[in-house]
């Protein structure tokens, strides 16, 4: 301040590289009673962590796969994924989305009872 100058110092900044997930499981679509398979990403450095929620504050796994057999329910399950490397680098967030569709009920099928003679006629031979 006042047109003076301190003496000049030396600073150290190290740069980490952010990490970037690849090979993102593709959304999937199931039916109740299917087996559910995990679902899987990777990382180009880091440890993945998966979530339950948007705010990533309920975390239900961590690694390249997850085991979503006991986390998925009938509908929209939404799983976010991210990858981070210690000082706090961290992936742009992203979404594996699992449908569980109900299993379609079985139709009821009436019992049809019809003669020799009705179904020549139907056939059209005479």
């Amino acid at each position: 301040s006042f047109g003076c100058e301190s003496d000049s110092g030396m600073a150290s900044v190290t740069v980490y590289e952010s990490p970037t997930l690849v090979n993102v499981n593709q959304d999937v679509v199931y039916c109740d009673a299917d087996s559910i398979l995990p679902i899987y990403a990777s990382t180009s450095l880091g440890t993945i962590s998966w979530y339950s929620d948007t705010n990533l504050s309920t975390q239900v796994g961590t690694g390249d796969t997850l085991e979503i057999n006991n986390l998925v329910s009938l509908g929209v399950n939404t799983f976010y994924l991210q990858s981070s490397i210690a000082f706090g680098c961290v992936s742009e967030v992203d979404t594996v989305i699992v449908t569980v569709n109900p299993k379609p009920t079985t139709p009821r099928h009436k019992r049809l009872v019809a003669t020799y003679r009705q179904l020549r006629q139907t056939s059209g031979s005479g």
